[in-house]
């Protein structure tokens, strides 16, 4: 953590989840939550690991399986809604220095394919 401390100005965003909160507490910088970072939701399928998910969900996990951008979890997100609810962030970071996001793993997918030009299917 003490590397961190020397970046100038460093300013580090977090969701309204608890574990990205923890996660950042201990880094001595000003501090943002966004709720445009919280993980995409699963609907119905939230807090369900893959397993239990084709166990019960089968024709769901097929149907992600098949296009995994456009999908939308019953009563949930699809990564293309978290691309649209991440683009106010996106632009904020194109505007920013020194931003540390602490973040989900579909998050950092989204934000990361933007700044690596990756197209949506990758």
């Amino acid at each position: 953590m003490q590397k961190l401390e020397h970046i100038p100005d460093l300013i580090v965003w977090t969701s309204q989840m608890q574990r990205t909160i923890q996660t950042a507490a201990k880094i001595n910088a000003p501090k943002e939550q966004w709720k445009a970072l919280n993980e995409i939701n699963a609907g119905i399928c939230e807090g369900l690991t893959y397993m239990e998910i084709a166990e019960r969900f089968p024709d769901e996990l097929a149907a992600r399986d098949q296009s995994k951008f456009y999908y939308r979890y019953p009563g949930g997100e699809s990564y293309q809604d978290l691309v649209a609810r991440l683009e106010p962030v996106i632009m904020e970071l194109e505007r920013a220095e020194n931003v540390l996001v602490v973040c989900h793993q579909a998050v950092a997918r989204c934000i990361l394919g933007y700044f690596l030009n990756k197209d949506a299917g990758k």
